[in-house]
């Protein structure tokens, strides 16, 4: 039979000097098949056959083939002589590095070396796994001690950094050297990766005397080495610039070897790469599962081995006795005698049953009469029972709130019988429609209502520029006139905002502020105003439409934020007492519409029952859009676009036509504008679907009364007379809806509801009040998709018919 070939180091088997006698032995196993197994201790585990397989000369600690062929002795006896330097300029011999620890000693071309730097970085990164395994992280380059201090200060390497000035380490180690080592093309290939990562050489490291002595022609490599000099565990030699080691072979040689330490260091090295404790767990648990599974196999291969040696040389004799399993009696578990007679407990208790096995302990059943249990018993089972009849009786189960649903979709009427009613709810809004809308001067015909409140208007382009012409006239008279310029802006603060109860919004009160040049205060302020001005003429003048991040985007370091923009873009609309849109400023799209509903956008017909799902997206220039048709019987405006996309994909507009429409939480101004100009012209009831919390009533409000932020625009931007269909806090217990979806209502959200209270629009409608009042003492919320617990078309086919069918809003 062939010898099997010897062993061979990995990646540096040229440069390490000849084999050892040793390692020529026939019955050790290629270096291929080394390879492919993982150390734990003196055991290699294949992972391939994941089977554990002890090598005959294996030391404890050796991992792979790198281990058994490394020529520690001579090797030891090269390195006896040779010193470090430290950053202090101390002499430190070498082999003091492992001499009383363990530590990973890497070594470098030289200290410019891009890289080597990148070699740091990929230890740094395994460190915290030494430092768990109690191993030392060194580096060594060929250079002066200044020239460590610079490399310490520009890569802020953590380990310990030491200079060889001579060389002479690599010399002892005979790592590889000469230009063709250096210069190759995987080592350019390389480089040119690195700095596309972003590393650099150091030209002025790379060129000083200490390394030029040499040319830096030699090559890095590492050892894992200690406790002891003579046990090295791992080398290294770089073959050419740029061969890294293994970092997983390194990490197995130092940090694995002793299964004790190996635990932890696994453990240390899966949260760091994973950072989920699950997964450190899990690894972990496998972990000790392979090392003990590997400790057993070799412990009974061992003893197999000695039992055939036995069996061999003394032959009967040496079987082994086996040791008869004794098994205890088993112990009767104690059991709970009440306070009588034990002749009356004997009498009770059946006998024992002859095909039962007597290692089974007897449980005797429990008395049916209640007489005979002791008084701490009876009371524990009376408590037990009546606390299960109040809990049932204060929380219904889940099953019957699901059975109580479903027997609500049995009071459904056919739809014939709601869409009558329906027809009657729109003909009522549209009798109520045909009466003049009110206005400010409706409010207090006696007064001026110019005089006493902000009142703007649709203003076509020409308009709105001759305004800007006359406002830049007056600045330009007064900077003449040697008085500067400054601006009179509308204050829009919240002490000038007010609600009329006759009008059902809020209106902005007339009271102006100077806006002066000259003051340090308003300087920026100014020059604001008369940028945004500037900025809107030239928009006019080429008849064009911008968004508000259009505006913001122009002069961003004048601006500074968006929010100055668009605030000052409201203080130009106050002043000019115009629409926003007249000053052809919109803002992005937002809310979107479906169902009964046909209109002319900028002369492209649109048919909103054709648009899927997603639904048509309300344009940002409303007043773009014509020859608005419907037949539908109501607008249902629904808060947020999750129940949105259910209305729309369950065809709700066709089993009760309506035009449903949503500006995907709080409204824009596009949203109400097209929402009014709806009502108006079609003149169609409005049902509200918010979510079942203060936030959802406040933006209802918004569409019903206004923001306070655009008070001045709120005759164009309020819808009155909405309805508020759901989700009321009184729906919650109405329609038994579960107690996992409701919500905690938190401390800001009791501040928003209490806050809501005090405002003059919500003490105006009662049924408001009581509903606000419901959740602040119940102190829950729910969304709409609380009704998904019933089924994901419980909205469309049971709440919402229901609700129409018994006119159940506010």
């Amino acid at each position: 039979m062939a010898a099997r070939p010897p062993l061979v180091m990995p990646r540096a088997a040229a440069s390490a000097g000849p084999l050892p006698a040793a390692a020529t032995v026939a019955p050790r196993q290629s270096a291929q098949c080394l390879r492919a197994r993982g150390a734990v201790g003196g055991l290699f585990f294949d992972q391939r056959t994941a089977r554990p397989v002890r090598h005959p000369d294996a030391k404890f600690g050796a991992i792979g083939s790198t281990a058994e062929a490394a020529p520690t002795e001579g090797l030891v006896q090269k390195l006896q002589g040779v010193e470090v330097f430290d950053l202090s300029g101390k002499a430190v011999p070498i082999v003091d590095l492992w001499k009383e620890r363990k530590a990973v000693v890497a070594f470098a071309r030289h200290f410019g070396c891009v890289l080597c730097r990148k070699r740091a970085d990929l230890l740094a990164a395994k460190q915290d796994v030494m430092q768990a395994a109690g191993v030392a992280l060194v580096l060594i380059g060929p250079g002066s001690v200044e020239q460590a201090k610079a490399f310490c200060e520009q890569i802020k390497f953590k380990g310990e950094v030491y200079a060889d000035p001579t060389h002479s380490s690599y010399d002892a180690l005979e790592f590889a050297f000469g230009l063709f080592s250096t210069f190759t093309p995987a080592a350019g290939l390389k480089i040119i990766q690195l700095y596309r990562e972003g590393y650099r050489q150091d030209w002025e490291l790379s060129f000083e005397k200490n390394t030029r002595t040499k040319g830096g022609w030699y090559q890095g490599g590492l050892i894992v080495a200690g406790p002891g000099i003579d046990n090295i565990l791992y080398i290294h030699k770089d073959k050419e610039a740029g061969d890294d080691p293994d970092m997983e072979d390194v990490l197995r040689a130092c940090c694995f070897s002793d299964p004790v330490q190996g635990v932890w260091a696994f453990f240390i090295y899966v949260y760091s790469a994973r950072g989920k404790p699950s997964y450190v767990y899990i690894c972990m648990v496998l972990f000790v599962d392979v090392v003990s599974h590997c400790v057993r196999e070799t412990e009974s291969v061992e003893q197999t081995g000695k039992a055939r040696r036995a069996q061999k040389l003394f032959g009967p004799l040496a079987q082994p006795r086996r040791r008869a399993r004794q098994v205890p009696p088993p112990v009767p578990l104690p059991t709970h005698k009440p306070n009588r007679s034990r002749a009356r407990d004997r009498a009770q208790a059946p006998p024992p049953s002859p095909s039962r096995s007597p290692k089974t302990p007897y449980f005797p059943p429990p008395p049916s009469d209640l007489s005979l249990l002791p008084m701490s018993e009876k009371k524990r089972r009376a408590g037990a029972s009546a606390a299960g009849a109040a809990s049932s009786s204060k929380k219904p189960r889940a099953s019957s709130a699901a059975s109580y649903a479903e027997s609500l979709r049995s009071k459904l009427r056919p739809d014939a019988s709601i869409l009558a009613t329906l027809r009657s709810l729109a003909s009522a809004s549209a009798s109520k429609s045909k009466a003049a809308a009110k206005s400010l001067a409706d409010h207090d015909p006696s007064a001026d209502p110019a005089s006493s409140y902000i009142v703007v208007a649709d203003q076509d382009s020409a308009s709105v520029t001759s305004r800007i012409n006359r406002l830049v006239l007056a600045a330009a008279r007064s900077i003449l006139s040697g008085r500067g310029f400054s601006f009179a802006v509308p204050s829009r603060a919240a002490s000038n905002q007010v609600y009329l109860p006759d009008l059902d919004r809020i209106v902005l009160v007339r009271r102006e502020s100077a806006r002066p040049f000259a003051n340090v205060a308003t300087a920026r302020k100014a020059t604001i105003t008369a940028r945004v001005l500037s900025l809107v003429h030239a928009v006019l003048g080429r008849g064009i439409h911008v968004t508000k991040r259009d505006l913001f985007y122009t002069d961003v370091k004048l601006f500074g934020d968006q929010s100055q923009s668009d605030a000052v873009l409201d203080d130009v609309s106050c002043m000019l007492g115009c629409t926003r849109s007249s000053l052809h400023v919109v803002a992005s799209e937002k809310g979107v519409v479906v169902g009964r509903l046909v209109f002319a956008d900028d002369g492209d017909r649109i048919d909103c029952t054709r648009m899927g799902v997603g639904g048509k997206a309300i344009p940002p220039n409303v007043d773009r859009v014509s020859g608005i048709e419907s037949d539908a019987l109501f607008i249902l405006l629904v808060e947020k676009d999750a129940a949105f996309m259910r209305l729309a994909e369950d065809r709700f507009y066709n089993r009760f036509p309506c035009i449903i429409l949503t500006a995907k939480g709080q409204p824009d101004v596009a949203t109400r504008l097209f929402l009014r100009r709806l009502k108006v012209e079609l003149k169609l009831p409005v049902l509200a679907l918010v979510d079942s919390d203060p936030y959802g009533l406040k933006i209802l409000s918004v569409y019903m009364c206004g923001s306070k932020n655009m008070s001045y625009d709120s005759a164009n931007l309020t819808t009155p007379d909405i309805k508020w269909l759901g989700v009321r806090p009184s729906d919650l217990d109405k329609y038994r809806v579960p107690e996992q979806c409701r919500l905690p209502m938190t401390d800001h959200d009791i501040k928003v509801g209490k806050e809501l209270l005090e405002e003059d629009f919500v003490k105006q409608n009662e049924g408001w009040v009581k509903e606000l009042e419901t959740m602040l003492r119940t102190k829950q919320k729910a969304e709409i998709q609380a009704l998904s617990s019933f089924g994901f078309q419980y909205l469309t086919e049971v709440y919402l018919p229901l609700k129409l069918q018994e006119q159940d809003w506010i």
